[in-house]
C-alpha cells in the first residue's frame, strides 16, 4: 500500500512539475510583426520551440475582440510572407499557402529566430517552413492574443503591434 501511495505521489509531482515548466516556458514563439499602414491587417510570424505540435484555438485582438478574419500562412523561408488587406486565396501569389487556424498544427523546431539566422547566413532552404498568423480587424490592431494548446494544456501569448 505504501508503494502505491508513493508511486501516485511521484506521478502527481512529476505532472505538476511538467505543467509548471510549460506554463513558465511556453513553446509558442513570436517573430516579426508586419502590418498595413492603417494597422488593420497584421501578420505575426510564429513558431514552436517545444517538442510537440501546437494547435491554435482562437485569436483575439485589442483586449478580447474577435477579428474579422484570421488565417495562417505556411510558406518556405525563401518566399517569406505576403500581406494584403483581404488575405484571400485569389490575392495570394503563386504557391503561397493560406489555411484556417484549425487546419494547422505548428510543428516543433520552427522558431522564427532560427529561420532568420539561416536566412542571414544564406543556409535557409525550401524545407525551412515559416508560419504567419494573418489577422484582419475593422479597427487598428494594437495587440494580438493567441490562445493555443500544447500537450493538452491551454496557453496564450500576447504580441504587441508596433511595440
Amino acid at each position: 500500500m505504501k508503494k502505491l501511495i508513493l508511486a501516485i505521489l511521484i506521478i502527481v509531482l512529476a505532472g505538476t512539475a511538467g505543467a509548471l515548466y510549460i506554463f513558465t516556458n511556453p513553446p509558442l514563439v513570436g517573430g516579426a510583426v508586419y502590418s498595413t499602414p492603417d494597422k488593420k491587417t497584421v501578420m505575426v510570424g510564429v513558431g514552436n520551440d517545444g517538442f510537440k505540435g501546437i494547435q491554435i484555438d482562437k485569436v483575439s485582438v485589442n483586449g478580447g475582440m474577435d477579428p474579422l478574419s484570421t488565417v495562417v500562412q505556411v510558406n518556405d523561408a525563401l518566399k517569406g510572407f505576403f500581406i494584403t488587406p483581404e488575405f484571400e486565396e485569389k490575392d495570394a501569389p503563386f504557391n503561397f499557402d493560406l489555411k484556417r487556424i484549425d487546419e494547422v498544427t505548428i510543428p516543433p523546431d520552427t522558431d522564427p529566430l532560427d529561420v532568420y539566422e539561416k536566412l542571414d547566413a544564406g543556409t535557409a532552404t525550401v524545407k525551412d517552413k515559416i508560419y504567419g498568423l494573418g489577422i484582419i480587424h475593422e479597427q487598428e490592431v494594437k495587440e494580438i492574443t493567441i490562445h493555443y494548446r500544447y500537450l493538452g494544456l491551454p496557453l496564450r501569448k500576447t504580441v504587441k503591434n508596433g511595440a
